[in-house]
């Protein structure tokens, strides 16, 4: 079996992906946030999380499907000013998935993405 370990080191508040403000590398302004090296990082417009499409985050239910359905609901959105995908706090056991063009990523700092063979 192939791990992949994937964690973000920014905590998030709710289930929007939404950056906590207290950290010292990360602060909000009006128009998304910004880390220290000053790249200001903008919400995307539409966000859902990965759980809406039956994932569960418990380190062994194979979560393959779901993120590719996910992504290709996202997909959608990509000339509507993109769209983030959240993964909560858990483990995430997944195949492989093709990312897409205007979608991020946001794992809460507590997620982890296992992959399978």
């Amino acid at each position: 079996i192939l791990l992949v370990l994937l964690v973000l080191n920014h905590g998030v508040n709710g289930s929007e992906g939404r950056a906590e403000s207290g950290h010292s590398d990360l602060a909000q302004k009006s128009d998304g946030f910004q880390c220290e090296d000053n790249r200001v990082l903008r919400p995307r417009p539409h966000s859902v999380s990965i759980s809406d499409f039956g994932a569960v985050g418990d380190g062994v239910t194979l979560n393959t499907l779901a993120f590719q359905n996910a992504i290709f609901y996202l997909k959608s959105f990509a000339d509507k000013g993109g769209a983030q995908l959240y993964v909560p706090a858990g483990k995430w056991l997944t195949g492989s998935f093709n990312l897409t063009s205007h979608l991020t990523l946001f794992l809460n700092k507590n997620a982890i993405i296992l992959g399978s063979e």
